[in-house]
């Protein structure tokens, strides 16, 4: 069946068979809603829907096991949808885009509150602290880029000045620390005081930063190569190695015993963390910009230029 089809079927859930040169018999549901190049997923905490932001400037959620569509969340700017978080208690929706953040009513979908603090900035990039009561949030220009706001009303409660333009963040799972990806280097920060803590990797641009569940380590993506980090010391634990062409995203199982990382060679890697070896390679039709493991560790779900988005069982994998 042709895209072109595929993309008059509104809301069909169809289900293909990819064999590849590294996995056979990996079945794939898509949903065949044409959504724009899909920019970041994001699962609810429960495991039950996804998120999507998508460059025509909508946020849409979904039902993770039927594909349902729930809800278009679309902000009075139709700002295009760079980033989307969803707060721990799964009561919210945070998206960031051309320089406006929304937060969203998770299952009304109403608009609660946005901040243009940034207006003058190029993308938004955002995260909520574990316990939701606050937004970290980032920009790709300046190096005035990176607050941390009130999750409730948007209230700015710090302002840091990073060492170039920045990319992810991430929360720490305790709450106590904030990991930034930038230009040059991974940098952590203390979320009570705003001080920087520490920074490593250099050189590179750092595209994407998540910590391991546990907090001890933290992985960044950047060029081909995908790094694992001490994240009390700095210290590069380990390199992995093996995509050919820029990585976007990298994402921990939930368990913390394996990575999956986007690349443009259109391929979602899945590596062993603790040795570095690639233990399955996804190939994709087009290039995956954003990958994400769910809460439960049952599934992965991707998305990037093909419009679509994918939601992978991990047993299938097997």
């Amino acid at each position: 069946m042709s895209k072109s089809r595929l993309s008059n079927l509104l809301m069909l859930t169809v289900f293909a068979l990819i064999i590849g040169a590294s996995h056979q018999n990996l079945a794939i549901a898509q949903t065949p809603e044409r959504l724009n190049w899909i920019r970041a997923v994001a699962w609810s905490p429960d495991s039950t829907k996804l998120a999507t932001a998508n460059l025509n400037g909508a946020v849409q959620i979904w039902d993770a096991t039927t594909k349902e569509l729930l809800l278009i969340l679309k902000g009075p700017d139709n700002d295009r949808a760079v980033s989307v978080a969803w707060s721990p208690d799964g009561n919210k929706l945070a998206s960031g885009g051309h320089g406006t953040l929304y937060v969203w009513d998770a299952k009304t979908g109403e608009l609660l509150f946005t901040s243009d603090i940034y207006k003058d900035r190029y993308t938004i990039f955002v995260d909520w602290s574990p316990d939701a009561s606050k937004l970290a949030v980032t920009s790709y220009l300046g190096t005035d880029n990176f607050w941390v706001l009130d999750g409730e009303t948007g209230e700015q409660l710090l302002r840091m000045q990073s060492i170039s333009n920045m990319a992810e963040v991430d929360w720490s799972p305790t709450g106590e620390l904030i990991a930034t990806a930038s230009l040059s280097y991974v940098q952590v920060w203390d979320s009570e005081s705003g001080e920087a803590k520490l920074e490593f990797g250099g050189g590179d641009d750092m595209t994407s930063v998540r910590w391991s569940p546990d907090g001890s380590q933290v992985a960044s993506s950047n060029d081909s190569v995908v790094r694992t980090w001490d994240a009390t010391t700095g210290e590069m634990i380990r390199k992995f190695t093996g995509h050919e062409g820029d990585t976007g995203t990298v994402d921990w199982s939930p368990d913390g015993l394996m990575l999956a990382s986007a690349g443009n060679d259109n391929t979602i890697r899945i590596w062993d963390a603790a040795t570095g070896e690639t233990l399955h390679i996804i190939e994709t039709a087009n290039r995956p910009l954003t990958v994400a493991w769910s809460p439960d560790g049952t599934h992965i779900a991707y998305g990037g230029e093909d419009m679509m988005f994918e939601i992978i069982a991990v047993s299938d994998l097997d």
